[in-house]
């Protein structure tokens, strides 16, 4: 049942991407998605190509992390809107079971015409150090300024939220009280390491990093990532990096170089030569393909 529960719920989030150009990510208060997130990781992090520019600094990204129980303290109806502490204009769904807040669904990626919303980024800009023309220019071009009606953000979000809902009660259901996989769940353990890769994918994060946050030893990890995911650590970075780097392509004008330094390559050309063995085009054809 919390496998085609899971997989109904991940199928429609990638339907309101492909039909309907929604960016939405899961945000999970208790942890009680943990033991899925290898399926949900990808919709954990936001992939708009301002979110990637901002995010490549740890700072923000904790800062944004630390917001997530304010962002849904603050939200009492089935769709709020809201402008994060960057200027980035949301909708946030909050999903309930009874009286337990599970967590929300954020709608994300579009900024206004607001002066508001402009001072916003321009205190973060200062607080955070973040380089001021290539940060507006990130803002300009990776934000969507076509805001949804929240009523239709609500009529196509809501059933997702609900699904959230059922898999939350069945997983009460089948673990009792402790809705949470043992930390020593081999399903549990690899949902972790993709969880922290995909938020930490700017960064090379060593083998015993990982070991340490999963409370394995580095052999079990690399064997059990190695196994599930037919992938090694390395190679499922550079996805990952790789990943995101089109998202920046497609979305800006950020230079290939700069572009290869927020993904996480201190290499210029090594970013290159993995783009092209990973989608078959160098990054400046990739991008001019989306130009076509």
């Amino acid at each position: 049942m919390i496998e085609a529960l899971l997989t109904d719920f991940v199928a429609y989030l990638a339907f309101l991407k492909e039909e309907h150009g929604l960016s939405i990510t899961v945000h999970d208060k208790h942890g009680f998605l943990q033991p899925y997130m290898s399926r949900l990781a990808p919709y954990n992090v936001h992939e708009n190509a301002f979110c990637l520019y901002v995010k490549s600094e740890k700072a923000v990204w904790d800062a944004c992390i630390r917001r997530q129980d304010k962002v849904l303290s603050q939200c009492t109806d089935a769709v709020c809107f809201g402008v994060c502490h960057l200027g980035v204009a949301e909708y946030v769904l909050p999903v309930f079971a009874q009286d337990t807040a599970l967590g929300f669904l954020s709608v994300s990626g579009y900024r206004r015409a607001s002066r508001v919303d402009a001072c916003k980024l321009a205190h973060g800009i200062e607080k955070f150090g973040l380089p001021p023309g290539p940060t507006w220019r990130a803002y300009q071009e990776g934000l969507k300024e076509d805001m949804p009606d929240p009523a239709w953000v609500r009529g196509a979000v809501m059933p997702a939220v609900h699904m959230l809902v059922r898999l939350y009660e069945e997983t009460v259901r089948l673990g009792g009280e402790a809705p949470l996989v043992a930390q020593t769940n081999a399903d549990h353990v690899y949902s972790h390491i993709c969880s922290y890769l995909h938020r930490n994918f700017a960064r090379k994060v060593p083998l015993s990093e990982l070991s340490e946050r999963c409370h394995c030893s580095k052999s079990y990890v690399s064997h059990l990532f190695r196994t599930r995911s037919g992938l090694t650590l390395r190679e499922y970075q550079n996805r990952l990096r790789i990943k995101e780097a089109q998202n920046l392509l497609a979305q800006t004008r950020i230079s290939v170089s700069e572009v290869a330094y927020m993904v996480g390559f201190s290499d210029a050309n090594y970013f290159s030569n993995v783009f092209h063995r990973l989608c078959g085009m160098s990054p400046r054809a990739f991008r001019m393909q989306g130009v076509k």
